[in-house]
C-alpha cells in the first residue's frame, strides 16, 4: 500500500485529494487543526497540530512516500501570503527522507 500525507485536507484541493486517496490504494496520514472537519476513514491516520510546528509534522509524518502541501495561500492587496506555505515547507524539508516525493499545491 502506498503511503501519503496531506497537510491542507480540510478545504480546497487538500480535501478533494483526500477524498480520491481514500478511494484508492493509499494508507494515509494528514496533520490538521481541527480533526472534526476530517471524515474517518480505516486508511485514514489523522493528527492534530500545526503545520508550520516541527514536532508536530515529525510525529505526524511518518515514513510517508508521498508528501501533499496544499495550505492556504491568502491574498491581501491582490498580492499572495506565501508566509503559511513557506513555513510548512521549510518544516518538511527538515524532515524529509531519501525518495519521498513532495507536491505543492496552490490555487491563488
Amino acid at each position: 500500500m502506498k503511503k501519503l500525507f496531506i497537510l491542507g485536507s480540510t478545504r480546497g484541493l487538500g480535501k478533494e485529494i483526500l477524498k480520491l486517496a481514500i478511494n484508492e490504494d493509499f494508507e494515509i496520514r494528514c496533520l490538521v487543526r481541527d480533526p472534526q472537519k476530517v471524515q474517518k476513514n480505516k486508511n485514514l491516520k489523522i493528527f492534530k497540530g500545526d503545520a508550520t510546528n516541527i514536532n508536530d509534522l515529525r510525529n505526524s509524518l511518518g515514513d510517508s512516500e508521498y508528501i501533499v502541501i496544499s495550505v492556504p495561500t491568502t491574498l491581501t492587496d491582490y498580492q499572495p501570503d506565501l508566509s503559511y506555505v513557506e513555513a510548512a515547507t521549510k518544516s518538511i524539508a527538515e524532515n524529509l527522507k531519501k525518495g519521498q516525493i513532495i507536491i505543492l499545491e496552490s490555487t491563488t
